[in-house]
C-alpha cells in the first residue's frame, strides 16, 4: 500500500512523512472505523479515543468490531485489531471521554484530528482543539443515508464554527434514524484521504467546501465556504467549549455517562460483587444489577444503562462507589 501510495503524483517520499505521522480518532464508530482502518493500513500512527462500548447495534455499520467484543471499550478493542493489521505502527486505545478539561492534553502532539463523534457539543469542541492548537480537523456526519463532510486546516481554510453559527432545534441521530453502513465507511473513506493527502503532500483536497452525499437518491452535492471575518472560534479565538465542564450526561444507546475521581477498579470489584455480577473486560469493569448495568474505568468515569435519568445514574454510581 505505502509502495504504491509514493508512485501517486506528488505523493514522493510519501510512505516517510505517514510513519512519522499521527491522528487523532475522536468516536470509533462508523466514520472512526472506516477512517482508522485506511489511515493504519497506510502506516500513519493513531490515537483512538471514545468513552463509549460495543453494543449488539454497533456491528452492522462500525467495520473493526465482531460479536465477540460486545461490552468490551472500543478504543481497547479497535486498538488490537488495527496493531494487528499493520504492526509496524503505533496504536493508543484510550477509552476516555473528551471533554473541555482534557481535550487539549489528549490531543496535544497529534498532526491531525478525524472526527468521528455523534454530538454537535463535541464537535464544536474539537473545532476549538484545531484552531487553538493549530491542527487540521476533518469534519463527517451521516444520519439515515444522508451525510455532509468537510475538512478544515487552521490558517488556511474556514472552520467548523464559520458556517455552523447556531445550534438546530432538533436533529436526527442514527439511534433515532439509523445509518446506512456504507454511508459511514464513505464519510470515513473522505476523512482518511482528506488527511493522507495533507499529511503526504500539503495539499488540501475538499478546501472551503461542504460535501452533501444522499444514497438515498445517488446525489452528491458541494456547497463553498467562507471564512467569517467575525467567527468566534478562529477569528475571535472564544474557546467557550474548552471551559465548559460536564459531571453527567444522556448519551446514545439509553446510556448516561457520569464522570467521578479515579477509581482503583480490583478494589471497586471486590466490594462490588459481595451484591452484584462483576466482570472485569478489557480495562474497565462491568457491574451488572438485573436490568441495571454500571462500566467503571480507572479515570473515574463510569458508563450507566437501564435508568431513567442522570440524577438516577449519578445516584447509582455512588452507591457503588461508596460515596
Amino acid at each position: 500500500m505505502e509502495t504504491r501510495q509514493e508512485r501517486l503524483r506528488g505523493w514522493k517520499n510519501a510512505g516517510k512523512k505517514l510513519s512519522n505521522s499521527t491522528v487523532a480518532v475522536v468516536g470509533v464508530g462508523g466514520i472512526g472505523c472506516s477512517a482508522a482502518l485506511e489511515l493504519a493500513t497506510a502506516g500513519v500512527n493513531l490515537k483512538l479515543i471514545d468513552r463509549d462500548i460495543v453494543e449488539k447495534s454497533n456491528l452492522g455499520h462500525q467495520l473493526l468490531y465482531g460479536s465477540a467484543d460486545v461490552d468490551f471499550p472500543k478504543p481497547s478493542v479497535a486498538a488490537a485489531k488495527l496493531g494487528e493489521k499493520n504492526p509496524g505502527i503505533s496504536v493508543k486505545g484510550l477509552a476516555e471521554d473528551l471533554q473541555g478539561g482534557n481535550a487539549e492534553e489528549l490531543l496535544a502532539g497529534v498532526d491531525a484530528i478525524v472526527d468521528g463523534t455523534d454530538n454537535l457539543e463535541t464537535r464544536r469542541l474539537l473545532n476549538e482543539v484545531s484552531i487553538k492548537l493549530r491542527v487540521p480537523l476533518t469534519y463527517a456526519a451521516v444520519v439515515g443515508t444522508e451525510g455532509l463532510f468537510s475538512f478544515f486546516v487552521p490558517g488556511k481554510t474556514c472552520c467548523l464554527s464559520c458556517f455552523l453559527t447556531k445550534k438546530p432545534a432538533t436533529l436526527d441521530t442514527c439511534e433515532s434514524a439509523g445509518v446506512l453502513g456504507p454511508l459511514a465507511a464513505l464519510a470515513g473513506s473522505l476523512s482518511a484521504a482528506a488527511v493522507l493527502t495533507y499529511l503526504a503532500t500539503s495539499r488540501i483536497i475538499f478546501k472551503n467546501r461542504l460535501i452533501g452525499i444522499d444514497l438515498q437518491e445517488g446525489a452528491f452535492d458541494t456547497v463553498s465556504l467562507e471564512k467569517r471575518k467575525d467567527c468566534d472560534v478562529c477569528c475571535k479565538r472564544k474557546f467557550t467549549e474548552l471551559k465548559r465542564k460536564q459531571n453527567a450526561v444522556s448519551l446514545c444507546g439509553g446510556f448516561f455517562q457520569v464522570n467521578g475521581p479515579p477509581v482503583e477498579l480490583m478494589d471497586l470489584a471486590t466490594k462490588a460483587a459481595e451484591h452484584e455480577i462483576c466482570e472485569m473486560k478489557a480495562g474497565a469493569l462491568k457491574v451488572e444489577m438485573g436490568k441495571k448495568m454500571v462500566w467503571f474505568f480507572p479515570t473515574g468515569r463510569a458508563m450507566v444503562k437501564g435508568v431513567a435519568s442522570a440524577a438516577a445514574a449519578r445516584s447509582l454510581v455512588a452507591k457503588l462507589r461508596g460515596v
